[in-house]
């Protein structure tokens, strides 16, 4: 299931995704804020399947700099540091064990 209400993605990169190797998963794609987001909202729910045991912490890189994105045990990924609108989000390299 995809939240990406006010995201939307950027062209020419890769679409979200979320892929599993044996217990390993990995989630990437490239989003676009369309409207300001404040700290704590999810981007994305991951399906049952994808979703880690307990919490996990990510830097990741945006428009802003360094953010810290939370994917959760109940499968929502936050994220924890404000963007404007019309900025962009890299969610490449998040890789986590999942349950």
């Amino acid at each position: 299931r995809v939240e990406l209400t006010p995201w939307s993605l950027k062209r020419s990169y890769p679409s979200l995704g979320v892929k599993r190797f044996g217990n390993l998963v990995s989630i990437k794609g490239l989003l676009l804020t369309t409207t300001t987001i404040t700290a704590g909202t999810t981007i994305y729910t991951l399906a049952s399947e994808y979703r880690p045991t307990t919490t996990r912490i990510f830097e990741q890189l945006s428009s802003a700099g360094i953010v810290r994105v939370d994917v959760r045990s109940d499968g929502s990924i936050a994220l924890q540091t404000a963007l404007a609108s019309g900025a962009w989000l890299s969610l490449e390299r998040t890789f986590f064990t999942g349950g």
